[in-house]
């Protein structure tokens, strides 16, 4: 179960179509019930996962009751069918997942999205009622899965049990996300106009937790001293306008460009053109973005917050930057973008890493002996 899942684009959403085709190839059978989304049937099959699609659309409080009034109806009818329920996110719907798990007897999982003041825990207690539910959610669940440490250590303090959550990072598909050879790569640069050019990208979403505004601050002063230095934004979101007239008001036209938001194989293309990515957010859990950045060979930089830190550290403390720091994020670019030896070395070492830690296989593995345990 989860709100909702492709077309519909985030990162908790490409992360449970990426487990969930993983375990369908490996001869699971894998039902995603989540909220009708406009112009997608109400059911199909993709790469051998079932989609049911139940009305109303996501938004706002009354759909998202009404979306928990047919996703227990839906429990009802077919419950039978399912070993295994997995919800997303600690969120109203999750509370319907409990109680099936608990009148069915059949074991029930919950991940966890985000740590820190945009995470599950922080939005809950900042919502009417988040506190009951919170409390609610600490019991009928067999395991529940932590992206990273920090989020495991906030839902320890609020009396989860230790035995019950556990780590299990965020997987990325290494075969798909891989660096471009050198001919490839100079074919995408043209293609793109990035030629001549050092070229930092950011793709994700437009908001407040992106925290895109100090990024054009730090890149006002990175391109007064670079003017060969470019920084590409790849998205959509709700301060979107407000970056382009940022964007004008500095004098920044020829330095950053805003880009749609992409296909996931559109982004791939960015990301194998690119020579660094930059990620400044406030919170995250475990960024898909910086997984498949790693996964291409792209250096890093990023604010140095529990999800980016257990991913980018191991590569150099000098492409993490505290977000309390006066120009932190300006001096972590700068030294990046004037040594292309840095540059080369930390690529290798970010495709190695993906490789070794973050890639869907091991992950995949690590949730399917989670589920067959809670099984037996």
């Amino acid at each position: 179960m989860i709100a909702r899942f492709p077309p519909a684009v985030g990162g908790t959403e490409r992360q449970a179509a990426l487990l969930a085709r993983w375990l369908a190839g490996r001869g699971v059978r894998v039902t995603v019930v989540t909220q009708a989304h406009p112009g997608a049937p109400a059911r199909e099959a993709l790469d051998g996962v079932e989609i049911v699609r139940l009305a109303p659309p996501a938004g706002g409080k009354v759909a998202s009751l009404l979306f928990c009034m047919r996703l227990a109806r839906h429990l009802r009818e077919r419950g039978g069918d399912y070993d295994l329920a997995q919800a997303f996110l600690a969120s109203s719907p999750a509370l319907v997942v409990r109680e099936f798990a608990r009148r069915r007897g059949v074991p029930a999982f919950l991940k966890f999205g985000a740590s820190g003041p945009a995470g599950d825990l922080a939005s809950s207690l900042a919502a009417w009622g988040g506190s009951w539910k919170l409390r609610r959610l600490r019991s009928g669940f067999a395991r529940y899965l932590c992206p990273n440490e920090e989020i495991r250590h906030e839902f320890l303090l609020r009396g989860y049990a230790g035995e019950r959550l556990v780590v299990l990072p965020n997987g990325v598909d290494t075969e798909r996300f891989r660096p471009a050879e050198p001919r490839e790569r100079d074919a995408l640069r043209r293609e793109l106009g990035w030629e001549g050019r050092t070229v930092a990208l950011f793709a994700g979403r437009f908001e407040h937790q992106k925290n895109l505004r100090a990024l054009l601050a730090a890149w006002e002063g990175v391109a007064r001293d670079r003017p060969g230095a470019l920084l590409a934004l790849v998205g959509e979101g709700s301060q979107r306008e407000e970056l382009v007239r940022e964007v004008s008001a500095k004098g920044l036209s020829a330095a950053v460009r805003l880009l749609p938001a992409e296909t996931s194989d559109g982004v791939l293309r960015l990301l194998q053109a690119a020579d660094l990515f930059v990620l400044p957010s406030l919170a995250e859990g475990l960024s898909n973005a910086l997984l498949e950045a790693i996964s291409t060979g792209l250096v890093p930089v990023v604010s140095r917050i529990a999800g980016n830190r257990e991913v980018v550290e191991p590569l150099g403390s000098g492409l993490l930057f505290d977000l309390s720091a006066p120009g932190g994020l300006e001096r972590a670019l700068g030294q990046v973008l004037d040594d292309p030896d840095v540059r080369r070395a930390v690529s290798a070492a970010a495709r190695r890493r993906a490789l070794d830690v973050y890639g869907i296989e091991a992950t995949g593995r690590s949730y399917l002996a989670l589920a067959e345990a809670a099984i037996s």
